[in-house]
């Protein structure tokens, strides 16, 4: 990593760029194109409180919305706030609440309340490393056991 940082730099000073944070994604191949290294950086989010008003919007809409309907229509909306064995929600359908498009006043605050609610609280870094044996070959990750090379 601190050979990338530093190339990274160099590039930088290079092309007389003030290069931004840490946060982004960055990929270096080898000259020869068979060795390739991602730098990955995933940040952590947490949802803050507003997302208890934005569960209790989208009820609101829910209940109107589906009085009339199966109750599985229902169940694919409140799935998003049910919790898994580690008491976490599921973010990805969360996120997934905020692409729809409906007009309804209510919805429209409550996925104003979930983006109010989202706090990013930290991020990882993953680094991954692929290579193949010619350029028309297909990219073969690289596992590297951390754990074992110490033993």
């Amino acid at each position: 990593m601190i050979d990338l940082d530093g190339f990274d730099a160099l590039l930088a000073q290079e092309y007389e760029v003030t290069k931004g944070g840490k946060k982004g994604n960055r990929t270096y191949q080898s000259y020869d194109g068979l060795l390739k290294v991602q730098v990955q950086v995933a940040e952590r989010i947490d949802f803050g409180p507003e997302l208890q008003i934005a569960k209790g919007l989208i009820d609101e809409c829910l209940n109107e919305w589906s009085a009339e309907s199966r109750p599985e229509i229902q169940a694919i909306v409140t799935r998003a706030f049910n919790t898994d064995k580690e008491g976490q929600i599921n973010r990805a359908e969360i996120f997934g609440l905020l692409r729809h498009n409906i007009e309804d006043a209510r919805w429209q605050r409550a996925m104003g309340a979930i983006r109010d609610a989202m706090r990013v609280t930290g991020s990882k870094q993953y680094v991954r490393f692929y290579h193949r044996c010619t350029v028309e070959d297909r990219w073969q990750a690289i596992t590297i056991d951390l754990a074992r090379a110490g033993a």
